[in-house]
């Protein structure tokens, strides 16, 4: 009976520990607060030229796509429409051409000279048309003739909120249509309170060597999108300085290797804060991130709200911790005398899928070890949908739960399995953290994996 009490009231004490110290709180993946943007853009007006008494227009209508990282923002790893990225990710430019590589990009069979025209560099204007949050790896496929293929269904289309001066800090911020499935707001912390020199730091974004490895034997090649497929490189920050030719911009410089496709993505201290936006690369050890600070003095003139700072949080925290931990000592004390000591069973954590999009919305399906097939299949099916329902197979896939850990299976569905965004093989068991999103076929069809219960 005692000595009972004596391991309850333990117990109970080192839980306030724990809140005291932060040890308590939930392990985040910085990597969900990470998307990939797609931009693209068209020339407005062609290129007159003058060749043989003739007006030739060249690149009217053509069109070119860039892509970029950006970073959710909002209350810290709760699900987010608003990001932060580089102006130069999604604002209109200029390409300036000779006039020899305009005719060979013209299909021309001679130079400018056969022609009689002057040597000199055209200026051609591309304008901003679309700008896109891809959700996956199968979003966008890059082809060998330079065009795209964009699968809309596996995108969430964004307007600019904001777009800095060309001169200066290098930011824009994106409204997604709706909470980007899969991606969380980042927690914030202004760059000279977040790291120190010599502190360690990570980029993570989607760099485009990366897509190199997507490249088949058609030099087709997928643009890696999801969240296991982003990149984290480390290194450490060397000094603080600024970018005279852009107004004297803050920046940090810092060792983590970033190369295009990086532009726009955080640069993270070692408690996952944002504390830079990766911009420049100079070479193997000498990258450039503008202060965030820059970013959150626009979003505060945007009226968006963010989670509180770190001091702030911190405060919160200890003051309730120290509240729930005295509380629960007084719980586990009176419940084990008016127990007298007797023994009880502890009360299991259940794991339950919620369904947050879709037909399902609402519905919540309790997870065991028997197996939960989800699919049109009326007769094998518990997360059943209507028979002619788009996207979803008739045996999709199934979910279950041995030792407290959630598992799903994809079982040769033909549109797909998504957990987090990232696309399941067939026949893969993954386990699943409470949290987890899961998308059958497309994130309009998706639930949420959510833990209740449990002493």
């Amino acid at each position: 009976m005692k000595k009972t009490r004596w391991i309850a009231l333990a117990a109970a004490l080192g839980l306030l520990a724990c809140l005291l110290t932060g040890c308590a709180g939930e392990k985040h993946d910085a990597r969900t607060g990470v998307a990939r943007v797609l931009a693209q853009y068209e020339v407005k007006e062609g290129l007159p030229l003058h060749i043989g008494g003739e007006t030739v227009m060249l690149f009217e209508g053509w069109t070119r796509a860039k892509t970029g990282s950006s970073f959710g923002v909002g209350e810290a790893w709760e699900p987010t429409d608003i990001f932060v990225t580089n102006r130069h990710v999604v604002a209109n430019h200029t390409v300036t051409m000779d006039i020899q590589e305009i005719l060979n990009i013209a299909g021309a069979n001679f130079t400018w000279e056969d022609l009689g025209l002057p040597s000199r560099y055209y200026d051609v204007e591309y304008v901003l048309t679309d700008v896109c949050i891809l959700l996956d790896d199968y979003a966008c496929k890059s082809h060998a003739d330079g065009t795209l293929t964009i699968d809309t269904s596996r995108t969430v289309p964004c307007q600019v909120l904001y777009q800095s001066p060309s001169v200066g800090p290098d930011i824009a911020i994106l409204q997604a249509a709706n909470d980007v499935p899969g991606r969380v707001a980042l927690p914030l912390a202004q760059a000279e309170d977040g790291v120190k020199v010599g502190d360690s730091v990570t980029a993570i974004g989607f760099p485009g060597d990366s897509d190199i490895t997507a490249l088949d034997e058609y030099e087709d090649m997928n643009i890696y999108a999801s969240v296991d497929s982003s990149t984290l490189t480390k290194g450490v920050v060397s000094r603080f300085t600024t970018m005279v030719s852009e107004k004297n911009t803050k920046i940090i410089q810092h060792g983590a290797q970033i190369n295009n496709g990086n532009s726009g993505g955080p640069l993270v201290n070692d408690k996952d804060q944002v504390v830079g936006i990766n911009t420049w690369g100079w070479g193997d050890n000498s990258q450039g991130a503008i202060y965030v600070d820059y970013a959150l003095d626009e979003l505060e003139n945007l009226h968006i709200d963010l989670d509180p700072g770190p001091d702030v949080k911190l405060i919160v925290i200890a003051v309730a911790g120290v509240a729930v931990a005295a509380a629960v000592v007084v719980a586990v004390v009176l419940v084990l005398r008016k127990k007298g000591g007797k023994k009880g069973g502890k009360k299991a954590a259940v794991l339950v899928l919620v369904g947050t999009a879709g037909v399902l919305a609402g519905s919540r399906f309790p997870l065991s070890s028997t197996q939960l097939m989800a699919g049109r299949d009326l007769s094998q099916c518990t997360v059943l949908y209507p028979k002619d329902h788009p996207g979803v197979s008739f045996h999709h896939c199934c979910v279950w739960a041995e030792n407290g850990v959630a598992y799903i299976r994809d079982v040769g569905s033909t549109f797909g399995t998504y957990v987090n965004g990232s696309r399941l093989a067939p026949g893969e068991n993954r386990p699943l953290a409470p949290g987890a999103v899961i998308s059958l076929g497309s994130p309009d069809e998706s639930f949420t994996l959510m833990q209740e219960g449990g002493v």
